[in-house]
């Protein structure tokens, strides 16, 4: 296996500015908390630049995540406890990432869990 000229590939953010017509993103973690119960809450604003987002459940209990809509234990996506993990993207899952999203778990007060979105600038 030969190693490929980085000079002529350039850096990863070449690349998807390539594979993205010259667009330019950037990442940021937890943009709205990183806590939460068993009481709904929001994840993620609705955000057309959102190109996609990793979430991780660090917490104890089980989370469930929905787009738009309040998830319960029946309709949601489970995440598991310790390290449960969701990663949404455009290119596999269209608009989903670009949606409000919201959270809940199924016992405790204060649960933690982390996200890292990628988002066009």
């Amino acid at each position: 296996m030969t190693t490929p000229d980085l000079t002529q590939i350039g850096s990863v953010y070449d690349l998807i500015r390539r594979d993205l017509g010259g667009l330019r993103v950037s990442d940021r973690e937890n943009p709205e908390s990183t806590t939460f119960s068993t009481s709904e809450a929001l994840m993620l604003r609705a955000s057309a630049a959102r190109l996609a987002f990793v979430v991780v459940n660090l917490s104890a209990n089980v989370m469930f995540i929905r787009p738009t809509r309040v998830p319960t234990t029946s309709a949601g996506i489970r995440l598991a406890p310790n390290g449960g993990s969701a990663v949404v993207g455009w290119k596999e899952d269209f608009s989903l990432p670009a949606r409000e999203w919201r959270m809940i778990a199924d016992a405790g007060l204060t649960n933690a869990y982390y996200v890292l979105e990628v988002v066009l600038i």
